[in-house]
């Protein structure tokens, strides 16, 4: 679950409360820390449990109580989690585009959007890396393709880069993903309305 501190800045934890595994994303946050809305365990940043209403004046609050935090980066207006070993977050560069958003964003157009799945990060990667159903299940919606270009694809990898991850292109296709120019997109947009 993501969610801002009381700076302001970007803290993500898992989905589980460790009292009852409740939901946390189905809580709120007060003052920067969020609160399970099961019996309302308060956790910052780190995943440190800060407050159990539940608990007595004088207890401490127990270590199993925490729960560890989940690495989360910005680059380019993309929030990156590392559900992975934290160690290697920290050792891992962000992915950078070649225009370099954060720098030069001011030259792009940039369609921002949220969407809340109800299934796991697996299905949605699964989901990205399978452009063959783009043509049809996205058909003329913002960002998409159009039924008429759906076709076996012969897919060619030009280059694979920790900066870039995978550049490719589709051989003989009838259009391409890979390739994006607002001004054709439009235009093909206004052949198909």
């Amino acid at each position: 679950v993501l969610f801002r501190d009381e700076k302001g800045a970007l803290s993500a934890l898992l989905d589980r409360c460790p009292h009852r595994q409740a939901k946390l994303s189905e809580g709120i946050v007060r003052g920067g820390r969020l609160e399970c809305a099961y019996h309302g365990w308060r956790f910052d940043s780190k995943g440190t449990c800060v407050e159990i209403p539940q608990l007595d004046e004088n207890a401490s609050i127990p270590k199993r109580a925490c729960m560890r935090e989940v690495p989360v980066g910005v680059s380019e207006g993309i929030v990156f989690l590392w559900p992975g070993s934290p160690e290697l977050a920290t050792n891992t560069p962000l992915p950078r585009s070649k225009a370099d958003l954060d720098r030069n964003g001011k030259d792009y157009i940039i369609n921002s959007f949220v969407t809340d799945l109800p299934y796991s990060y697996e299905y949605l990667l699964e989901n990205l890396i399978d452009p063959a159903h783009i043509p049809v299940s996205h058909d003329r919606t913002p960002g998409g393709g159009f039924i008429e270009d759906a076709q076996a694809l012969d897919m060619v990898v030009d280059s694979i880069t920790a900066q870039e991850g995978v550049r490719g292109r589709y051989r003989g296709s009838r259009s391409s993903p890979f390739s994006f120019s607002l001004k054709s997109a439009l235009e093909k947009r206004r052949k198909h309305e």
